[in-house]
């Protein structure tokens, strides 16, 4: 009977008594090996779960208080009242339960606080940075007034120190650099 080649999917064949049966590799089963293996078959889903197949995998329905892929996990204990669900958080909603826009306003109001004082602060450093700036400026044309007396005092003191005080004789005689002749008539010897 085999000689037909009655066994789908890769099945092997074994001849019987006017009868054959076919051994069915992993991941089918039947009579000729043709139906798929139920995923379901070897109960995944546990503490109670209903397991359905879907799209050639298998899906298990939890029980109540559980969850997981196979409704391994036992659950904390479901809220008491409705809920509501939002996209970022859960609350639920009770008698003494309330937004807390008190916490909210606190926050904002610190938040303001704390620009306000940071402004604040830098205002102060900018006022008592201009006024150190606008003092030099006031009294900056008797300071400089001052240097140039006292540098030019430094000035003579150096060249005095330099050259010499014994040196130094101031004649108030005009001198012609350019003639040669006249010389001797200033007081001057040619070398």
């Amino acid at each position: 009977d085999c000689a037909s080649f009655p066994c789908a999917n890769g099945g092997t064949c074994q001849d019987g008594i006017n009868d054959y049966s076919c051994t069915c590799p992993p991941g089918y089963n039947g009579k000729n090996c043709s139906a798929p293996v139920s995923k379901c078959e070897h109960n995944p889903c546990h503490n109670g779960a209903t397991c359905h197949e879907r799209n050639n995998r298998y899906v298990c329905e939890c029980a109540r208080g559980y969850g997981g892929l196979n409704c391994q996990f036992l659950l904390p204990e479901q809220p008491q009242g409705p809920v509501i669900v939002d996209f970022t958080e859960k609350y639920t909603e009770g008698p003494n339960t309330q937004f807390p826009w008190i916490a909210v306003c606190a926050g904002i109001i610190l938040v303001l606080m704390l620009l306000l004082g940071c402004a604040a602060v830098v205002v102060c450093v900018r006022l008592k940075m201009q006024k150190r700036h606008r003092q030099p400026d006031a009294c900056r044309s008797e300071t400089e007034t001052m240097n140039n007396l006292a540098n030019c005092q430094r000035e003579k003191d150096i060249s005095i120190s330099v050259i010499g005080a014994t040196q130094i004789k101031n004649t108030n005689k005009k001198v012609d650099f350019h003639s040669d002749n006249n010389a001797d008539k200033n007081g001057y010897k040619v070398r």
